[in-house]
């Protein structure tokens, strides 16, 4: 893991419970897998324990392939090691548990690695205690543990550089690979465009429509079960680059860029 040190958000834990319709299913689900990586257990030595942002999207994932989870995913590039890597990443899943977060449920430390990497490491704090104590199901529970857990040990995520893969795994000898790193392909047709205002009399583009009868052969690697399904025709796409101008912009620009 990447050494360092941060400040925390604050993140909460003095406010008021706001009733039972507060956290959804997914919330309430991920709050739990929070407290069985981060709450304090003294007959276990649990104590301080913090887990990072980017494990939790591992396992978030997992849950998505899984059913336990009800997210969707899409791959990203995301800063691992210092190298930037294609991942299935819910964005869906992260929202939560920045709602989470700014609901009070769950404390945020901000840690910075030696080579200026920063990274999130999440903790559940009393009123997270509190709310899963009230509020949690039977059937919540089970299927987290479910996925967290093998033969009673709670998984562990580790980065393979070599392998350039995600490695869960338990002390007493489990392990998988996670298909994270996996992209999944979609099959499409496409063709150069270069708007009228913009494109030379000279320059000849090529038009591959005649192609799309191809994708007759090609069935789709898609692992999440799909709610919706969307079939796109005759449409364009205009790529465009912009200079940020004002420190503001700079600013947002770093913080997308990671």
């Amino acid at each position: 893991s990447d050494g360092g040190g941060g400040g925390g958000d604050g993140g909460g834990g003095d406010g008021e419970d706001d009733g039972p319709n507060l956290l959804d299913q997914e919330k309430l689900r991920l709050l739990y897998m929070c407290r069985m990586y981060t709450a304090d257990d003294a007959s276990k030595g649990f104590k301080d324990r913090w887990v990072r942002t980017q494990p939790m999207l591992v396992l978030i994932y997992e849950g998505i392939i899984d059913g336990t989870f009800d997210y969707d995913y899409a791959p990203q590039a995301e800063r691992v090691k210092g190298k930037r890597i294609y991942i299935n990443i819910s964005q869906e899943g992260r929202d939560d548990l920045d709602d989470l977060r700014e609901g009070g449920f769950l404390y945020a430390l901000k840690l910075t690695s030696e080579n200026y990497q920063s990274s999130v490491a999440l903790r559940i704090n009393d009123k997270g205690l509190a709310y899963l104590d009230q509020h949690l199901d039977p059937d919540s529970k089970a299927a987290v543990d479910q996925l967290i857990f093998r033969d009673d040990e709670l998984v562990d995520v580790v980065y393979q550089e070599a392998e350039k893969s995600f490695r869960i795994f338990t002390a007493s000898g489990y392990k998988k690979i996670s298909s994270i790193t996996d992209i999944e392909t979609v099959s499409y047709v496409s063709s150069p465009y270069i708007p009228p205002c913009l494109s030379m009399p000279s320059v000849e583009l090529c038009d591959n429509s005649g192609r799309v009868a191809e994708l007759d052969n090609f069935a789709s690697n898609i692992k999440d079960e799909l709610s919706e399904n969307i079939l796109l025709d005759d449409v364009y796409l205009v790529v465009c680059e912009w200079v940020p101008m004002g420190g503001n912009q700079i600013v947002a620009l770093n913080d997308k860029l990671g």
